[in-house]
């Protein structure tokens, strides 16, 4: 990673690339899958990226609120859009987020497209060590960090350059 500060970690374009380039070759060991979905925000763009490395064209979008207008924590993510159900059912999903931090938000993720009929398979650019040692090696995923990444699509990214 380029610059890492306190608890955080700036990540780089090219840093990006590589991440995302470590996950398609991950992935193409798996049957190819018939959906990709993005978590937005912060999974969207790897979503884009991801999809053009492994040849996918359906492609969609999950929107998840964790934070009030006040820019406090929900008590649990809030799923704002969701794909229907004749898209999911019997089909092999790829979840693509940028991070995941508590796990929280891909679990309840996950559990709804399951029940919507979806197999499922997960794939992030980081991966926190506290979720492998609650759940094992849950997701197809870049790296593993204790930092917080700073993506260069993220507002973050944008005060401190």
């Amino acid at each position: 990673m380029t610059h890492a500060v306190k608890h955080v970690v700036f990540v780089s374009w090219d840093d990006v690339e590589q991440l995302v380039s470590s996950v398609a070759r991950q992935l193409r060991d798996q049957r190819r899958f018939d959906v990709l979905l993005g978590i937005g925000r912060g999974g969207l763009i790897p979503t884009a990226l991801l999809a053009q490395r492994l040849g996918a064209v359906n492609i969609g979008t999950i929107a998840v609120q964790n934070n009030d207008p006040r820019g406090l924590p929900l008590p649990e993510p809030l799923i704002l859009q969701f794909p229907q159900r004749d898209v999911l059912s019997g089909q092999r999903v790829l979840v693509v987020d940028d991070v995941i931090r508590t796990g929280q938000t891909m679990d309840m993720v996950v559990r709804r497209l399951r029940s919507e009929g979806a197999t499922v398979h997960v794939a992030v650019l980081h991966l926190k060590p506290t979720i492998i040692r609650r759940n094992g090696r849950p997701t197809t995923f870049g790296e593993v960090t204790d930092l917080d990444p700073i993506y260069p699509w993220s507002r973050e990214a944008k005060i401190v350059i």
